[in-house]
C-alpha cells in the first residue's frame, strides 16, 4: 500500500501546529475527511487552508505488478512533479 494510504485523523492530531503553514498540503490517499482536516488543522485559531496533493509518490506492488522499471520511474516522476506544482501553487 502507498503509506498515504495509512494516514488518519490521529496522525494529523500529532502535528505540531507551531510548524506548520498557512496552507497544508496532506497526501491524496490519506484516509481523513478534509473538512475533519481543517478543523484539526485549525484548532490554535489560525484558519488553516487544506490540499489534497497527489494520490501517489511511489508506486506500490499492486499497482507496479506488470509495469518496467521505466514505467514505475515514469510514474512516481508524475507523482513528485505533481506535488512541486502543488507547493508552487499554494506555497509560500
Amino acid at each position: 500500500k502507498e503509506i498515504a494510504c495509512l494516514i488518519t485523523i490521529d496522525d494529523i492530531k500529532e502535528l505540531d501546529l507551531r510548524l506548520l503553514e498557512q496552507t497544508v498540503i496532506i497526501p491524496g490517499r490519506a484516509f481523513v475527511h478534509d473538512a475533519e482536516a481543517h478543523e484539526v488543522l485549525s484548532r490554535d485559531g489560525i484558519d488553516r487552508e487544506v490540499i489534497r496533493g497527489p494520490d501517489m509518490l511511489t508506486a506500490d506492488a499492486e499497482t507496479s505488478m506488470g509495469m518496467t522499471k521505466d514505467q514505475v520511474l515514469a510514474m512516481e516522476l508524475d507523482g513528485f512533479a505533481e506535488l512541486i506544482l502543488a507547493i508552487n501553487m499554494y506555497g509560500r
